[in-house]
């Protein structure tokens, strides 16, 4: 009686592994081992397009100005016509 166990789950072990079936997983998609298409990746650096900020030397402040001052109003080359004196 006791041997019977052993050879039984031996056998329960041998058929369960006998089939022609292929597995049903994953339920999606292809299985793990087929080869899928997918795009190409080209490789950009991470810092590309950023601006550095890295500390530079103090620009004279007259050079500063210029560059923030509104541009200047050109001077008239005639003079104004007097008033001719008519009132409103």
């Amino acid at each position: 009686m006791h041997i019977r166990i052993p050879i039984a789950l031996a056998i329960v072990a041998t058929l369960t592994a006998w089939s022609d079936r292929a597995p049903s997983w994953p339920h999606a998609g292809p299985m793990p081992d087929e080869a899928i298409d997918v795009p190409s990746s080209t490789y950009a650096p991470v810092g590309q397009g950023t601006k550095s900020y890295r500390p530079v030397e103090p620009m004279p402040w007259s050079e500063i100005n210029k560059r923030v001052a509104p541009p200047a109003e050109p001077k008239p080359t005639q003079p104004a016509a007097p008033n001719s004196g008519e009132a409103r």
